[in-house]
């Protein structure tokens, strides 16, 4: 690093990944490839339910209603959550304003849009799945691993925006 390049302030490793989480949506996917993709593979090697095929009709229907249910939800508190970082950003001389320059200001905005598309692809994988999984015996494997992935991957990213939520609530508390 050049010498008059120095960062202002020097991010511990935890923050630089925080950071890093925060500005790269796509890690939500991959961890859920990485969950999804562990359990099938414990599943192949070491004997553990394939998907979700064990599980009984009734209760993945509950499932699939209830991930349904709340990816919706969680949808509009996202919503809300965009409303709320508005008024934040848009009040003139706030706290929120004296610390984040204006790009940051649009990564935020982006991070909090990008979780809608995660939610919105649970809500309909969850609708797929109740309409075609949930009446068969075992049910499509493969399908059932979908609904996981999305599932992880709409924790991930609601997590990003509670987490992101959070800290400008405390900032602009200040």
């Amino acid at each position: 690093m050049n010498a008059n390049k120095r960062p202002v302030v020097q991010f511990s490793l935890r923050e630089r990944l925080q950071h890093n989480w925060v500005r790269h949506q796509w890690a939500d996917w991959l961890l859920a490839v990485l969950v999804v993709g562990g359990w099938l593979a414990l599943g192949r090697v070491d004997g553990l339910p394939w998907a979700l095929t064990e599980v009984p009709h009734d209760a993945r229907r509950t499932t699939y209603q209830i991930l349904a249910t709340v990816a919706a939800t969680m949808g509009g508190f996202t919503l809300t959550s965009i409303s709320i970082l508005v008024n934040l950003l848009r009040t003139p001389m706030t706290t929120v304003d004296k610390l984040l320059p204006a790009d940051d200001k649009r990564r935020v905005g982006a991070a909090f849009v990008a979780a809608l598309p995660t939610l919105f692809s649970l809500f309909v994988a969850a609708l797929v799945g109740l309409t075609t999984d949930a009446n068969l015996d075992t049910g499509y494997w493969w399908l059932q691993a979908t609904i996981i992935g999305a599932a992880v991957a709409a924790m991930a990213s609601l997590a990003r925006v509670v987490w992101i939520l959070r800290r400008l609530l405390a900032l602009s508390s200040d």
